[in-house]
């Protein structure tokens, strides 16, 4: 940051500092703040405003906030809290609303530049694992055998637990190397072992596991809020956080690491698949952990395009190509299998969603940039190379 602040400016920076270091800590704590405990965050946390490191964000760091008050020069401003390239008002309603002392494990909390904490991810002991139902032959055809447990995810939502089933399968004896994931098709009854698919058995005969979770739309987690108050959420902050992206990206790793915890899954490789919304998780969570290996994806998007990042010169140019589409349908051409308008989606649902709340179009743009690298494979496909992971993508008709 190489930005020159008038003297005045300084003057005002160190007066603002002294009013506020004698503001009682406890008042100024909002909603701005990540939730205890969680493990995914994309907006300022209590220790992304400790610039100090001191375990306090206090009259300092406002301090260092206000004479670095501008546009980040190199984008690489440790006060641009929330990484929209400008040290501003949103940075400093962050910084007062996590003024006070911060957890003492800050080191151990997602920041922005890394919003899916991996050590935590990975760590087995915060798992807190329930046996639903413990190893057994299934009762289908008695070639398997099967384990059903529930895992704890995330505190994602304030006042929320997030937990999910998880239901291991592997051959009738002995130990396994690996194995293949998805978040589609389980069976969370106990006393009701789920059936083996004709890909899955590949995986089995090869000496590799099955593993199934639940990845489902925000109304399937029952002590979530609705979804509209999630959506109200999002519209209030632009927080990706507070997006089913985040979510369902822990839930797939949180699963793996389950896993990997039990004593008949070896080190091995993670193929992780899926269609649609279990086609999009695996991309995303193959961006962030390197346990997975390849990655088997359809119908989810797996690049950031102009469509997708709505640049309004290519929507313009999707509508342009709807009207006259339309009008060859009124001159007789046949209908497609679907309305042409579809291919228009992009992320079009969730800016049209934040619009009530008063955000330019410029922002909600600037908002998705922020969160690309975390969301497309295509900005991360050199280190994904590198990792050897290997990708199988399909994309459906509106992931362009």
């Amino acid at each position: 940051m190489t930005t020159t602040m008038p003297r005045s400016f300084l003057a005002l920076a160190m007066i603002l500092s002294a009013i506020v270091a004698s503001f009682d800590s406890g008042g100024w704590r909002t909603a701005c703040a990540a939730p205890a405990g969680s493990m995914v965050s994309i907006q300022g946390t209590d220790c992304s405003s400790d610039f100090d490191g001191d375990l306090m964000v206090d009259g300092t760091d406002l301090f260092q906030l206000l004479t670095a008050w501008g546009v980040c020069v190199e984008n690489d401003c440790i006060e641009d809290i929330d990484g929209d390239g400008l040290v501003g008002g949103q940075d400093l309603m962050v910084l007062l609303s996590t003024w006070g002392p911060i957890n003492e494990d800050c080191a151990g909390a997602p920041t922005l530049a890394e919003p899916f904490h991996m050590p935590t991810m990975t760590d087995a002991t915060t798992l807190d694992v329930e046996v639903v139902e413990d190893w057994h032959v299934d009762t289908i055809d008695g070639t398997t055998r099967q384990k059903l447990i529930d895992i704890h995810v995330d505190d994602w939502w304030e006042g929320v637990e997030i937990r999910v089933p998880v239901r291991f399968v592997v051959p009738l004896a002995g130990t396994v190397k690996g194995f293949v994931i998805s978040g589609s098709g389980l069976n969370e009854n106990p006393r009701d072992d789920e059936p083996v698919s004709a890909s899955d058995r590949v995986a089995l005969d090869a000496g590799a596991g099955v593993v199934t979770t639940k990845i489902r739309s925000l109304g399937y987690y029952p002590d979530l809020p609705q979804k509209g108050q999630i959506r109200a959420r999002f519209g209030k902050t632009l927080d990706w956080r507070y997006t089913e992206y985040y979510l369902w990206g822990a839930i797939m790793m949180r699963s793996i690491t389950a896993a990997f915890d039990d004593e008949l899954f070896l080190p091995g490789p993670v193929i992780a698949y899926g269609n649609s919304k279990n086609g999009m998780t695996p991309l995303i969570a193959s961006i962030h952990d390197e346990r997975i290996t390849a990655v088997r994806s359809t119908h989810a998007f797996t690049t950031h395009t102009p469509i997708r990042a709505h640049d309004p010169d290519a929507i313009s140019e999707v509508e342009a190509a709807n009207k006259d589409f339309a009008a060859a349908r009124a001159d007789g051409l046949p209908p497609g299998d679907q309305p042409w308008n579809y291919y228009a989606k992009g992320f079009q649902n969730l800016i049209e969603a934040v619009g009530a709340y008063g955000w330019t179009s410029n922002e909600v743009l600037d908002a998705i940039e922020r969160v690309a690298d975390d969301l497309f494979v295509n900005m991360n496909w050199d280190e994904l190379t590198n990792r050897g992971v290997e990708i199988f993508s399909l994309p459906g008709s509106h992931d362009w």
